[in-house]
Protein backbone atom coordinates (compact mmCIF):
# COMPACT_ATOMS: atom_id res chain seq x y z
CA UNK A 1 0.00 0.00 0.00
CA UNK A 2 1.50 3.69 -1.02
CA UNK A 3 1.34 5.85 1.46
CA UNK A 4 1.16 10.15 1.44
CA UNK A 5 0.06 13.00 3.46
CA UNK A 6 -3.21 14.61 3.38
CA UNK A 7 -0.85 17.67 1.73
CA UNK A 8 0.56 15.52 -0.98
CA UNK A 9 -2.71 14.28 -1.43
CA UNK A 10 -4.92 17.21 -1.99
CA UNK A 11 -2.22 19.00 -4.39
CA UNK A 12 -2.52 15.72 -6.10
CA UNK A 13 -6.06 15.00 -6.20
CA UNK A 14 -6.84 14.32 -9.54
CA UNK A 15 -3.64 12.44 -10.30
CA UNK A 16 -3.72 9.99 -7.37
CA UNK A 17 -7.21 9.02 -8.15
CA UNK A 18 -6.38 8.47 -11.70
CA UNK A 19 -3.94 6.10 -10.79
CA UNK A 20 -5.81 4.41 -7.96
CA UNK A 21 -8.31 3.72 -10.77
CA UNK A 22 -5.83 2.44 -12.90
CA UNK A 23 -3.67 0.60 -10.36
CA UNK A 24 -6.51 -0.93 -8.65
CA UNK A 25 -4.06 -0.67 -5.51
CA UNK A 26 -5.01 1.57 -1.95
CA UNK A 27 -3.58 4.41 -0.87
CA UNK A 28 -3.23 5.18 3.27
CA UNK A 29 -3.19 8.93 3.15
CA UNK A 30 -1.60 10.01 6.64
CA UNK A 31 -2.85 13.00 9.05
CA UNK A 32 -1.79 14.68 12.09
CA UNK A 33 -4.91 12.80 13.81
CA UNK A 34 -5.72 9.32 11.71
CA UNK A 35 -5.20 8.08 8.79
CA UNK A 36 -7.61 7.11 6.07
CA UNK A 37 -7.49 4.65 2.93
CA UNK A 38 -8.59 5.55 -0.20
CA UNK A 39 -9.48 2.99 -2.98
CA UNK A 40 -10.46 2.11 -6.36
CA UNK A 41 -14.65 1.45 -6.37
CA UNK A 42 -13.62 -1.84 -8.26
CA UNK A 43 -11.58 -3.10 -5.41
CA UNK A 44 -13.79 -1.46 -2.89
CA UNK A 45 -16.87 -3.73 -4.96
CA UNK A 46 -14.53 -6.23 -4.47
CA UNK A 47 -14.16 -6.17 -1.04
CA UNK A 48 -17.50 -6.31 -0.53
CA UNK A 49 -18.63 -9.23 -2.49
CA UNK A 50 -15.86 -11.30 -1.10
CA UNK A 51 -17.79 -10.40 2.16
CA UNK A 52 -21.32 -11.21 1.05
CA UNK A 53 -19.53 -14.60 -0.04
CA UNK A 54 -18.30 -15.40 3.34
CA UNK A 55 -20.96 -13.88 5.50
CA UNK A 56 -23.00 -16.81 3.97
CA UNK A 57 -22.63 -19.91 5.13
CA UNK A 58 -23.99 -22.13 1.91
CA UNK A 59 -21.31 -20.31 -0.34
CA UNK A 60 -18.65 -20.36 2.08
CA UNK A 61 -18.49 -24.47 2.28
CA UNK A 62 -19.01 -24.44 -1.11
CA UNK A 63 -15.75 -22.50 -1.69
CA UNK A 64 -13.91 -24.46 0.98
CA UNK A 65 -15.34 -27.62 -0.82
CA UNK A 66 -14.05 -26.07 -3.69
CA UNK A 67 -10.73 -25.53 -2.41
CA UNK A 68 -10.30 -29.19 -1.44
CA UNK A 69 -11.26 -30.69 -4.79
CA UNK A 70 -8.31 -32.11 -6.41
CA UNK A 71 -8.06 -31.15 -10.10
CA UNK A 72 -8.63 -34.84 -11.34
CA UNK A 73 -12.22 -34.23 -9.74
CA UNK A 74 -13.13 -31.27 -11.62
CA UNK A 75 -15.18 -30.57 -14.71
CA UNK A 76 -13.01 -29.94 -18.01
CA UNK A 77 -13.09 -26.85 -20.16
CA UNK A 78 -14.07 -28.72 -23.13
CA UNK A 79 -17.13 -30.01 -21.12
CA UNK A 80 -18.06 -26.99 -19.96
CA UNK A 81 -18.04 -25.22 -22.90
CA UNK A 82 -20.22 -28.32 -24.64
CA UNK A 83 -22.80 -28.40 -21.94
CA UNK A 84 -23.13 -24.76 -21.69
CA UNK A 85 -22.78 -24.75 -17.97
Amino acid sequence: MKITTSENFRDNLSEMIDKLIKSNEQLKVTTEIGNVVVLSESYYNGIMETLRIYSNPHEKEKIIEGLHTTIDNCVSEDEINRNNL
